[in-house]
């Protein structure tokens, strides 16, 4: 199953330190796109190390982990996932509703249905 992958680099910010869980914020849109990475059958270390590179180094913080969910549950929101390269394998979700209520309804449903992999 094709997954896509959200960075975190802030403690608490896309994810709950108790227990893992993913957070809405982690999905929702910023200048209406999400920015996602699809790392195909990467092991977590290289997901890691990838992430460090592309997303940690330019924020100069470290990456805690990431939240990762089905790619299928984009499109199963009606979103789309669109290539945004550079960097290496990042991609966008988009067609994120105009309406706040809508966007956050379905920043929702990717969080419940992703799992935080923590660093």
């Amino acid at each position: 199953m094709p997954t896509i992958s959200r960075f975190a680099v802030e403690k608490g910010s896309y994810y709950r330190p108790s227990d893992n869980t993913v957070k809405t914020k982690a999905f929702l849109p910023k200048d209406g796109a999400t920015s996602v990475f699809r790392l195909g059958d990467m092991s977590h270390a290289q997901r890691m190390a990838h992430g460090s590179l592309h997303v940690g180094r330019a924020r100069q913080k470290a990456v805690l982990g990431y939240a990762q969910v089905a790619s299928s549950a984009v499109t199963e929101c009606a979103l789309t996932l669109l290539q945004s390269e550079p960097p290496p394998l990042h991609w966008n979700i988009e067609a994120w509703p105009d309406d706040e209520d809508a966007q956050k309804a379905l920043a929702l449903e990717l969080a419940t249905r992703a799992v935080f992999v923590p660093a």
